[in-house]
């Protein structure tokens, strides 16, 4: 082999061809290969870059949360889409140069991206690694799940966003709740049937209803007080996807609570034979306009929620429900439960600000429980998991999963739950 002036590689005519001819063919001769070489590398290199760039705004956000309103647009980076995005970068980026290796195969070959590549994609296995951890419960794979028994109870969220159409009530009726909460549904005729279907004895064992505004709730056991009130959540700069035309969408959020006889101890199932003690739920809607600082949306809704004084409502001895005298509460009673649509990603700091209200704090449902990956919106290609269940001291999270009622802008979450102590 002999190399001249103008610095292409030259062969002997007996001598092998550096190259075959399915490479001359696709990359040309040596100064096509110079060209290519260079095109490669620069290729390369960008998807390095891309998928540095990737990974580094998802840590910004898992860092920072959404402390702040600049911050929560990198927190909400999805970190199921962040490992895909960068992984995709990454492999691509070494396909370029390993082609770019090839290319320049006795002409000259660049190595200064090979440990710039190596960062990459030691970069990506944490990432991977943070997914399975954070997203897919790696933690709790280890651990045997606990089965459903007679004490085990499960609690069903859905926001239908007021977009449902046609029978939707078969998945929750499969899915067996013995309490449902559902937000913007608009088909009273299915909300009857899921009644029917959570108990064998209406007359001695009823379902219990209760409905404010956008929220509908669907008990096995009696519900005996209620308040409710609009958040009164600043307004927005109107990023909102309701929005139409010049018309610009408001949303003040909406929060509810409700208390319920619950069964302690025995079969959560029969609910009329057993001694009972309050349990408290809290249900809240927050606003889904994206220019809204998350952060002062949850202050504000902490703030309303502490200021609540009605109204409330009570069931009397006759079964009606009755208004109770304005003041006769301080904010709504500590929670038990908390669901909802919190248009917050799980994990956000500021969700903090609501399940922490009062000690000790509430925690995640999913972080006890959840075994997989769980996105609820949008219900077609979930993404990001907003409707979401915490608990609190009294009980205890032994399954969590999502399914989809086939309509709808969100998919509906469930939570299997345990008491934790009879005597509390």
């Amino acid at each position: 082999m002999t190399i001249p002036n103008n610095g292409h590689p030259a062969h002997d005519a007996d001598g092998p061809d550096p190259w075959s001819r399915a490479e001359r063919a696709i990359l040309g001769e040596p100064v096509e290969r110079l060209a290519a070489g260079s095109m490669l590398r620069l290729c390369s290199g960008v998807c390095a870059a891309g998928a540095m760039l990737i990974v580094a705004a998802w840590t910004v956000g898992q860092a920072v949360s959404d402390r702040s309103w600049w911050s929560q647009f990198f927190a909400w980076i999805p970190t199921s889409a962040a490992v895909a995005a960068s992984g995709t970068l990454a492999v691509a980026a070494e396909a370029a140069r390993r082609m770019m290796l090839r290319a320049c195969r006795g002409v000259r070959a660049s190595t200064r991206l090979t440990p710039i590549i190596a960062v990459v994609l030691g970069a990506w296995l944490v990432l991977a690694g943070a997914f399975a951890v954070l997203d897919l419960g790696a933690a709790r794979w280890f651990t045997s799940a606990t089965a459903r028994d007679e004490r085990t109870f499960r609690v069903v969220f859905w926001n239908s966003g007021a977009e449902e159409r046609g029978p939707w009530a078969n998945p929750i009726i499969a899915a067996d709740p013995s309490l449902c909460v559902l937000a913007s549904v608009i088909n009273d005729d299915q909300v009857v049937r899921i009644s029917h279907a959570m108990t064998d004895d209406p007359v001695n064992h009823p379902v219990w209803i209760f409905r404010h505004d956008r929220f509908i709730v669907l008990s096995r056991w009696r519900i005996t007080r209620a308040g409710f009130l609009t958040l009164a959540i600043s307004r927005g700069g109107g990023l909102d996807y309701r929005d139409q035309g010049p018309k610009r969408y408001y949303d003040p959020g909406r929060a509810m609570f409700f208390e319920v006889d619950f069964p302690f101890p025995g079969k959560i199932k029969e609910p009329g034979s057993l001694p009972h003690q309050t349990r408290v739920v809290w249900v809240v809607d927050l606003p889904s306009d994206l220019s809204l600082p998350r952060a002062m949306v949850t202050e504000q809704a902490a703030r309303a929620i502490a200021a609540f004084r009605g109204p409330t409502l009570i069931m009397d001895d006759r079964g009606l429900w009755v208004e109770e005298a304005r003041g006769s509460v301080a904010g709504f009673p500590p929670p038990d439960l908390l669901v909802g649509d919190f248009n917050i990603p799980r994990g956000s700091w500021s969700i903090g600000t609501l399940a922490g209200m009062h000690h000790p704090a509430l925690e995640d449902a999913w972080s006890q429980a959840g075994r997989s990956y769980i996105a609820t919106y949008p219900r077609r290609w979930p993404m990001w998991h907003i409707d979401q269940v915490f608990v609190g001291e009294r009980f205890r999270a032994v399954g969590y999963s999502e399914f989809s009622t086939g309509t709808g802008t969100h998919r509906a979450v469930w939570s299997d739950l345990v008491p934790v102590d009879d005597e509390r």
